[in-house]
């Protein structure tokens, strides 16, 4: 009978083991997942009048504009686009100018949090054709133009000098 009441007795210690085991496992992984991921179920107070975190400079590219969309060869082409910083602090930011997926251009920028800033590129190019022109994601189409050599209107008909007999030349 001892060994009997020993035996259960030893078994229920075992399952008391097993089961504070349990607990406190379960409570490490809880307290591991809180600080591993920053989620409490309630919100930790900040002390008073500490502002709230910000959130770190975000900038976003829009209104991109080629100016004007045909041109000769040489001829100057304006490029603008506008930076906004979306985030929650001032930052700079890294703009670049690209033709044909090539940098031509690179420009830093301040932008205040909340605030946009327009930028302007200068450029041209001298073969004709189609360029792709290209500021963050966004990109329009610039056209080189060929130019003819135009013919005078009423061209003269003249041979040259040294054919013409001496007596005759002007």
């Amino acid at each position: 009978m001892f060994k009997k009441i020993a035996s259960s007795l030893s078994s229920d210690i075992a399952t008391w083991k097993i089961t504070t085991l349990s607990v406190l496992l379960l409570t490490f992984l809880s307290l591991f997942l809180v600080a591993c991921t920053g989620s409490t179920s309630s919100p930790v107070p900040t002390p008073a009048g500490t502002p709230p975190p910000q959130t770190p400079a975000a900038f976003q590219v829009t209104e991109l504009v080629v100016n004007p969309v045909e041109v000769n060869p040489g001829e100057k082409v304006t490029v603008t686009a506008k930076v906004t910083n979306t985030g929650g602090t001032d930052g700079t930011c890294k703009v670049e100018l690209k033709i044909d997926d090539i940098t031509e251009q690179t420009v830093q920028i301040a932008v205040d949090a909340g605030t946009n800033q327009t930028l302007n590129f200068s450029m041209s190019k001298d073969v004709p054709g189609s360029y792709k022109v290209a500021v963050g994601e966004l990109t329009e189409q610039l056209i080189v133009k060929s130019v003819t050599p135009t013919q005078p209107s009423n061209p003269e008909t003249t041979a040259p000098e040294s054919n013409v007999p001496s007596c005759c030349r002007k």
